[in-house]
């Protein structure tokens, strides 16, 4: 928590709850509370149906400091010597879909199993895109608290040690599933993860191979 705030001391917009206490004997610690909303909560109350422009644009504000956040956190914790794993994520994989195929789904039989792992198993990757990093582990549209100028990530009961494409993959995934309620629209959760992954890396497109990868 220490080293968090250390990290993005120089942030103004960016910020972790103070820590209040900690308890090594639970383990736990018990942060100071922050202002704002979680950027679910935003969402739901701005962008539901079709949302006027002005609460569109107010909510897209938030997304590009949560990239930055994600940035700013891998900037100063890189982990040297280590790299990330195709094979174990490739088998770690495939144990989720197996239990989807025993569940009988029509289609979702061992052949769409090890379609999915060649996917793993035959990418052609460079050094760099298998980097690790610090990661928080549960970057979710929960987990974030905007209040109009400042951004704070909480919840840290998920932080470690993994790629640098994690964090923000998840975070897009999580936005994609609004999706999946009518009430958002396709043309606002794009706009959404485009200003999300403008805040992490403008360069970063959403068909880049390892994306792809932690995206499935």
């Amino acid at each position: 928590a220490e080293a968090l705030a250390f990290t993005l001391k120089d942030q103004s917009e960016l910020s972790v709850p103070d820590v209040v206490a900690f308890y090594p004997e639970i383990p736990a610690l018990v942060w100071g509370e922050v202002g704002g909303e979680t950027l679910e909560a935003l969402a739901t109350r701005t962008a539901r149906g079709v949302p006027r422009a002005a609460a569109v644009a107010n909510l897209e504000q938030a997304f590009p400091p949560a990239g930055r956040w994600l940035r700013v956190l891998q900037d100063g914790t890189e982990v040297d010597g280590r790299t990330f794993s195709l094979s174990e994520m490739a088998d770690y994989v495939d144990v989720r879909l197996r239990r989807i195929s025993d569940l009988g789904p029509y289609g979702l039989n061992a052949h769409w199993r090890m379609r999915v792992k060649e996917v793993f198993t035959e990418a052609r990757l460079p050094e760099s895109k298998l980097q690790v990093t610090t990661v928080h582990g549960d970057f979710s549209l929960s987990n974030i608290m905007f209040d109009g100028t400042r951004l704070f990530a909480i919840d840290f009961s998920r932080f470690g040690i993994g790629s640098t494409y994690y964090d923000v993959s998840r975070l897009y995934h999580q936005l994609g599933l609004l999706l999946h309620k009518p009430w958002f629209l396709p043309s606002t959760v794009a706009r959404l993860r485009r200003a999300l992954l403008n805040g992490y890396d403008p360069a970063l497109r959403e068909d880049e191979p390892m994306f792809r990868l932690f995206l499935i």
